[in-house]
Formats: C-alpha cells, sequence, structure tokens
C-alpha cells in the first residue's frame, strides 16, 4: 500500500492562494516541483471530489464549494432560493 501523500493538500493551498485563476496542470507543476504525473492524477482525484473544477482541457481552477461560493451544487438551498416553481 503506498504511503501517505501531502500533494494535495499542496496543491489545494496554491489554488486557495491564487483563487479564482485557471492553472494548468504543466504551471502546477513547475510552481510546485511536483513531478507532471503526480498533478495529473492529484488534480483529477481532486477534480472528481468537486474541489477542482476542470475548464478546459488541462486547465483547472478551485470548485465553487472550495471558495464557499455556492451551495446549491451540493444539494443545499439558501433561505428562500433555489426552489423549484410549483406545477400548475
Amino acid at each position: 500500500m503506498p504511503k501517505p501523500t501531502r500533494r494535495p493538500s499542496e496543491i489545494l493551498q496554491w489554488f486557495r492562494e491564487h483563487p479564482g485563476e485557471v492553472t494548468s496542470l504543466k504551471a502546477l507543476s513547475l510552481n510546485l516541483n511536483i513531478p507532471y504525473n503526480t498533478v495529473f492524477v492529484v488534480v483529477k482525484k481532486l477534480a472528481e471530489e468537486g474541489k477542482l473544477k476542470k475548464v478546459g482541457r488541462g486547465l483547472y481552477t478551485l470548485a465553487d464549494e472550495e471558495s464557499g461560493a455556492d451551495d446549491n451544487r451540493r444539494g443545499g438551498n439558501r433561505a428562500g432560493r433555489g426552489t423549484d416553481a410549483s406545477p400548475s
């Protein structure tokens, strides 16, 4: 069994320090000095978990949930918002 890694937290921290920024896998690899293949695997997993959002081929940004801007994707509604219209 592989050892636990700090890579996901390192990558998420980078995105939190650069909110709203769209970043390529290559740029993450170079900025964090992490092998590209490792970045690819970790970022893909973080995107599947909803922590990062894929916005293009090899381009990612922090997901809305991580920035606290969108509760609807988690199924939560804020008071009086996001309700469906009643059938007529």
